[in-house]
């Protein structure tokens, strides 16, 4: 039976925060740590990306936490500085304290130079994109943000049924004046398996175009992925495939080979070892200035929300509307988590002695 309203219900995201915080912490990380690792998950929740929010907690990052694929002691550094570009080591810390380590480093060299990029080895898995270009963002910075999944290989070429790519992503954010900033975090293929997986938690069909059998026939039941019936679409499809894999290749060619990451297309392996990411922070006051710079974002913006649309109660928008407007809602009204998700962050508490919040 598919999820009804009724399996839903709302909490509140800071009992979240401090839920994931404690839980973290009680597996053995660091409290500072596990701060900044839960503020990546709350981000997701508040933002509409329910795939990456709390949902991992204990589907991902506790279980490598407690095997060891997160580094308890990992503490990521820098072992190289030039001119406006970085590069840090990840040593397996959780991901998020990887990212954002990069991106402060990113944001600092382009208050300095006008432009600044990090490249990271060693990471581990590191939630929304969007988390870490939206710091770039609140700082008045542009951010730009590319990651693959290390040797993880998901996605096959065109034409092919043997995978080869992960499903890398590609985010970018831009301040705005007064509307909400444009902020882009996709994947490069038709969809993260983090939603075809949720479709499955949720007894949902999933739409035609993410998934496909080996004869190329198109796959609406998620469960099909994981029992490997199935295999996941770049963006594009059938008939543009073509886009998304180039796109996947370009954050393997920068996130690997710069970085010294593992790459899908260069011994895939079916877990993500040695992610690799590179982020770019830009100073818009090193062009021109800020005011002029918010209000021709805001002009392009308003242009955007201005276009009629075909259904009036479906309004056309831009990448980063929608989640503001569902954020500000969620901080109101709670984040929605359905009852299996809920009951698998209650046993995830109690393994480490941490009750889950009630609902609102």
């Amino acid at each position: 039976m598919t999820m009804q309203a009724a399996d839903v219900r709302a909490y509140d995201h800071q009992a979240l925060v401090a839920f994931s915080v404690e839980t973290l912490a009680a597996a053995g990380l660091p409290e500072a740590q596990a701060r900044i690792a839960a503020a990546g998950l709350a981000y997701a929740d508040l933002h509409g990306f329910d795939s990456h929010g709390a949902i991992n907690l204990a589907r991902i990052y506790l279980p490598k936490v407690h095997d060891g694929a997160i580094a308890r002691d990992g503490v990521p550094g820098v072992v190289r500085a030039q001119g406006a570009t970085v590069r840090i080591a990840g040593r397996r810390a959780i991901g998020f304290v990887s990212a954002a380590f990069a991106m402060d480093q990113a944001c600092r060299l382009a208050r300095a130079h006008g432009i600044g990029c990090a490249a990271v080895d060693g990471l581990t898995h590191s939630g929304s994109m969007g988390f870490y270009v939206k710091t770039a963002v609140d700082d008045g910075l542009i951010g730009l943000a590319l990651i693959n999944l290390g040797s993880q290989a998901l996605v096959p070429a065109p034409g092919s049924t043997t995978p080869l790519v992960g499903t890398n992503v590609v985010a970018a954010g831009v301040p705005a004046g007064d509307l909400p900033p444009f902020l882009l975090d996709m994947s490069t293929a038709a969809v993260s398996t983090g939603r075809v997986r949720l479709a499955a938690r949720r007894d949902e069909p999933i739409p035609a175009g993410w998934l496909a059998d080996a004869e190329g026939r198109d796959v609406t039941d998620p469960r099909a992925l994981d029992a490997g019936t199935a295999f996941l679409l770049p963006l594009g499809g059938q008939a543009s495939g073509y886009k998304g894999l180039g796109l996947a290749l370009l954050c393997d060619l920068l996130c690997a080979a710069l970085s010294g990451a593992a790459a899908g297309p260069v011994g895939a392996t079916a877990s993500d070892e040695n992610i690799g990411l590179v982020l770019i922070a830009i100073d818009p006051k090193a062009l021109r200035s800020m005011d002029a710079f918010r209000e021709a974002v805001d002009q392009i913006l308003s242009a955007v929300l201005a276009v009629d649309t075909t259904d009036p109660d479906t309004p056309v928008v831009y990448p980063g509307y929608r989640e503001a407007m569902t954020a500000r809602h969620r901080q109101t009204h709670g984040i929605p988590l359905d009852g299996a998700t809920v009951a698998s962050l209650v046993e995830a508490g109690e393994r480490v002695g941490v009750a889950f919040p009630a609902a609102r």
